[in-house]
C-alpha cells in the first residue's frame, strides 16, 4: 500500500496545479426514435424496460415524444447499435414495424440540436472550484475549447486536439503540484479532448514539464480509472506521480469509485479509508462543497477524521 499524500493547509503548502477543462457544452447524443414515414426526430428512447417475453433478442424501451405529452412504448433489439443507422422498432402488440432508432444528436422541438449542461453544469464548475479552494491564478484554470462537439458545426476532432494541448503548450509554470483534467472521459481516451492512446506520450511530455515528479495527476472524467485504462497508462510513464481516476461512469467531481495509481499499480481510496466511516464516503463527497477537490492532496488520517466529524 502507497500513502496519500500527506498536505497541510496553510497557504505557503497550498497546492499550485494547472486545471484543464472542456469549455464548450457539448451536443447531447442519444437514441433519437423516427416513426416510420417521417423524416424528423419524434421522440428521444427515454428508459430501457424488461426483455420481450417469446421474443428472444427484444426488449423493451419508452419513448418521450419531442413536443411533450405521453411517453409511449416499442419494442427493438435487446442492444440497440449505435453504429447501425436504423435500429427498427415494433408495436408490441401487433409486431408491425413503426419506427426506429439512431444514434445522434438530439434535437428540441424547433429542430435545433440540443446541449448538455455538462461544461457550465460540471466541467467548467470543477475548474472554478479548484480556482477557489487553491487560489490559483487565472492563468492555471484554462478552458479548452471542444469545437467538435459542440453546436459550432465548423469544428473537427483535430481542432479540439490541437485546442487542448495549445492550453499545456502555452503554460509557462513548471514544477507545479499537479495537473487536473475536467472533461469526458474514456478507457483509452479523453473524448471531449480527443485525445487517444496514441496521443498519451505527448500529454505525457507535457504533464512532466508542468508537474514536478512526485506530483498529482487528477482525472475528474468518466471510466478512465479502470485496470488498464487511461490513468494506468499515464501512471506507468510517470511512476514518481500519484494519477487519479474514475473506474466507472458518474459525476465527473463527485464520483466516489476512485482508484488511484503509482506505476502502473492501483489503490481504490475507498479501501484505504476506515472501515468505521467507510460509509461516509460517498455521502460526503455529494454533501461537501469542496471535499472532491481537497480529497487528493490530504493525508489518509486527515481524510477519516473529517469523515468522523461529518454529518451525512
Amino acid at each position: 500500500m502507497f500513502p496519500l499524500p500527506g498536505l497541510l493547509w496553510p497557504l505557503l503548502n497550498m497546492p499550485r496545479g494547472l486545471v484543464v477543462y472542456a469549455g464548450n457544452n457539448s451536443k447531447w447524443r442519444a437514441f433519437a426514435y423516427y416513426k416510420n414515414g417521417n423524416g424528423t426526430q419524434y421522440g428521444v428512447k427515454e428508459k430501457s424496460g424488461s426483455t420481450v417475453s417469446g421474443k428472444a433478442g427484444y426488449r423493451y424501451y419508452d419513448v418521450k415524444p419531442h413536443g411533450g405529452g405521453e411517453s409511449f412504448r416499442v419494442a427493438a433489439a435487446k442492444t440497440l447499435d449505435e453504429d447501425v443507422k436504423k435500429n427498427p422498432a415494433y408495436d408490441p402488440s401487433s409486431w408491425n414495424e413503426v419506427g426506429y432508432f439512431n444514434w445522434e444528436p438530439l434535437r428540441n422541438s424547433d429542430g435545433t440540436i440540443k446541449a448538455k449542461p455538462d461544461s457550465t453544469g460540471e466541467f467548467s464548475l470543477i475548474g472554478k472550484k479548484m480556482r477557489s479552494v487553491f487560489s490559483l491564478p487565472d492563468h492555471l484554470v484554462q478552458p479548452f475549447q471542444n469545437v467538435h462537439d459542440d453546436l459550432d458545426p465548423d469544428g473537427t476532432k483535430e481542432d479540439t486536439r490541437k485546442n487542448f494541448f495549445q492550453v499545456l503548450k502555452d503554460c509557462p509554470d513548471q514544477g507545479l503540484t499537479f495537473f487536473a483534467y475536467a472533461g469526458h472521459g474514456g478507457t483509452k481516451s479523453l473524448p471531449s479532448a480527443c485525445v487517444r492512446e496514441k496521443d498519451i506520450d505527448k500529454l505525457v511530455e507535457h504533464i512532466r514539464r508542468i508537474v514536478k515528479p512526485d506530483g498529482t495527476v487528477i482525472f475528474y472524467a468518466c471510466n478512465t480509472g479502470k485496470p488498464g485504462g487511461f490513468a494506468s497508462q499515464i501512471s506507468q510513464k510517470l511512476p514518481g506521480m500519484k494519477v487519479w481516476g474514475h473506474s466507472d461512469a458518474g459525476q465527473a467531481s463527485r464520483n466516489a469509485d476512485k482508484l488511484i495509481y503509482q506505476n502502473g499499480q492501483y489503490q481504490d481510496i475507498r479501501d484505504l479509508i476506515d472501515q468505521t466511516v467507510r460509509h461516509k464516503f460517498a455521502p460526503y463527497l455529494l454533501a461537501s462543497a469542496d471535499f472532491y477537490v481537497r480529497l487528493p492532496f490530504m493525508a489518509i488520517e486527515a481524510v477519516n477524521q473529517e469523515l468522523r466529524q461529518a454529518t451525512v
